[in-house]
């Protein structure tokens, strides 16, 4: 058992992922997470830039940094580490996404109707940060249901 005030490193991902991700929206910085937990995504890791990194609130936002090579497409998180970035996801064929939704939004409804992982995009347009799992989208979150999806899906 942590002693207290110890954090463990889940509690610190949960921080640093939450953190990068209301510093995004906050800045409008367009991103798209994969969070695998045990569900194997080989195939998706493949897709993109070998990483194998800790996660932290400053790597999440390089990758996404506009200037950086890595910004395109997702980042996915895999045993607690960030695995691979710029990785390509199947897109969603659902008909009934209203018809502003973008290709982030797509590739993150597709790989949780495909994988059994959840996805986090933030929007380059307006900001809000919206959570998929399960072919599931839910729009424009809160700090706390944030919180709450990270907390069910790290």
């Amino acid at each position: 058992m942590p002693k207290p005030g110890v954090k463990t490193d889940r509690e610190r991902q949960i921080m640093s992922l939450s953190s990068a991700l209301l510093r995004m929206s906050r800045d409008k910085t367009g991103s798209l997470l994969v969070l695998s937990g045990d569900t194997s995504v080989d195939p998706l890791i493949g897709t993109g830039t070998l990483l194998d990194a800790v996660v932290t609130r400053r790597i999440i936002e390089s990758i996404f940094n506009k200037k950086s090579p890595l910004h395109d497409g997702a980042l996915i998180f895999s045993k607690g580490r960030a695995a691979a970035a710029s990785c390509i996801l199947p897109l969603s064929e659902n008909g009934n996404l209203p018809a502003d939704v973008g290709l982030r939004h797509r590739a993150a409804l597709g790989v949780t109707e495909r994988y059994a992982v959840a996805a986090i995009v933030v929007s380059e347009e307006n900001g809000h940060i919206s959570v998929c799992h399960q072919g599931v989208m839910k729009y424009h979150i809160s700090n706390e249901e944030l919180l709450i999806f990270l907390q069910e899906h790290i």
